[in-house]
């Protein structure tokens, strides 16, 4: 990382505004490298086979994550953030939903439920095997968070979830099987007490991150996330967004390293920094460039 990162905004005691687009998460989720697309994923898992990474990211947290698939930058990334915002807009508010009272203080995970069309339509997959399919992934995941640095500028030293949500089809009619989606059909969702938004959540706009369309630009969207700017080469930004990528394991030769990361820069780095212009970034990729 380069020596000019540093910290642009806190916002630690600002108020909450569920309107459906923000989406406040954790800063332990936001600085997990949830959505690898290096080696590490380059093959499909095998039947009954677990997705598990243990690193030690840019800020030197220690993170394990475990899935029952491997999350894609693109459409999970937009999906997480969809759910997320639409679940703490619908619970603002309610009491129900308070994790500060006695009654909720064992409680993990907390029901809503919205229309399946509404959650295809507000992510933009048209097909509902392919937003399940999104939801599972995501649904599996495990993660452990140890933080480097602990107090209270720095929040929780450790964070731990146990799968980020169950799921459920309720179908019109009550049958488990459809040929096609109905409009009345329902996803019925337990999201874990993590996503109930705290004062020092940070958030990032569920739209912005649907309009990124490559996974590059979607790695650095997640990276800036964590309201940190990175001013530094091309190179300390393939490590921050691919941490145990082998370009850098030491079993690559120099040339074949500098060829790889050529390419990277200049056919996945620079044109995501345009895309991320264009999305309304500009004030970061002035920083990043």
């Amino acid at each position: 990382m380069s020596r000019s990162s540093q910290r642009v905004e806190h916002t630690h005691g600002k108020a909450i505004s569920a309107d459906g687009d923000r989406a406040y998460i954790p800063l332990a989720l936001l600085r997990a490298p949830l959505w690898p697309i290096t080696a590490s994923n380059a093959k499909k898992l095998e039947d009954g086979e677990t997705y598990i990474r243990r690193l030690t990211n840019a800020y030197g947290d220690r993170i394990a994550i475990q899935s029952n698939a491997i999350l894609r930058p693109k459409p999970d990334m937009g999906v997480l953030l969809t759910l997320t915002a639409m679940f703490q807009k619908r619970i603002s508010g309610n009491p129900a939903y308070d994790t500060g009272l006695p009654e909720n203080e064992e409680r993990i995970y907390y029901d809503f439920s919205c229309q399946i069309t509404e959650l295809m339509r507000e992510t933009g997959i048209r097909h509902e095997s392919r937003l399940t399919e999104s939801l599972k992934r995501l649904g599996s995941v495990r993660l452990k968070f140890q933080r480097q640095k602990s107090g209270a500028d720095y929040g929780e030293t450790f964070f731990e979830i146990d799968g980020m949500f169950t799921f459920r089809i309720e179908r019109v009619g009550g049958g488990e099987k459809a040929i096609r989606t109905h409009k009345g059909d329902r996803l019925v969702i337990n999201m874990h007490r993590a996503f109930i938004p705290k004062t020092d959540y940070l958030y990032r706009s569920a739209k912005q991150c649907r309009a990124l369309r490559t996974d590059t630009a979607r790695l650095i969207f997640w990276a800036l996330c964590s309201r940190l700017h990175f001013k530094g080469t091309a190179e300390e930004w393939y490590t921050i967004l691919s941490p145990d990528t082998k370009t850098y394991c030491g079993k690559m030769q120099e040339q074949a390293r500098q060829k790889l990361q050529w390419q990277w820069e200049n056919k996945s780095f620079k044109p995501a920094l345009l895309e991320l212009a264009k999305a309304g970034f500009c004030e970061s990729v002035n920083r990043i460039l």
